[in-house]
């Protein structure tokens, strides 16, 4: 179904199993990856809806995909490379939680997590066979007009 694609995540492990900390989705290793994209002659899959904090509860990702800087290459091979990009850099994802000057409290593991400042998108100009990824900084939200 099209909700365990939209949740599930990249592991280092290998396989597909339960996605056990979101309760929907899978979780998928390179091999899984690999071979979906060879499947469907695929090079690049991008996907974009894990930010840093809860890359940073997550175990097995291993150095080098943290998401802080906004975006993490999660499984390359010769053929192909999985990459999430996050573009939305301090916005709450886990639970309720409480803001703190630099960091969120997740009310349901009592984890510090940092406030990351850092979000990222991903152009593959026509030109140029690579992507690009251009980083940007958290901002403050514009002050809203209320129409009602």
């Amino acid at each position: 179904p099209i909700l365990d694609a939209l949740w599930s995540d990249p592991v280092m492990s290998k396989g597909a199993q339960s996605n056990a900390r979101r309760q929907i989705g899978l979780t998928f290793g390179p091999d899984f990856t690999e071979q979906f994209m060879e499947i469907n002659h695929l090079r690049l899959l991008i996907r974009g809806h894990e930010g840093a904090d809860y890359r940073q509860l997550k175990s097995g990702m291993g150095e080098g995909h943290d998401m802080t800087g906004g975006f993490s290459l999660d499984h390359k091979f010769s053929r192909g490379v999985l990459v999430t990009v996050f573009s939305a850099p301090g916005f709450p994802l886990i639970g309720s939680r409480k803001k703190t000057e630099e960091k969120f409290t997740d009310k349901v593991t009592s984890t510090a997590l940092p406030l990351y400042s850092q979000g990222a998108f991903a152009t593959i100009p026509a030109t140029v066979n690579r992507i690009c990824f251009t980083q940007f900084h958290l901002s403050p939200h514009p002050e809203g007009v209320s129409y009602l």
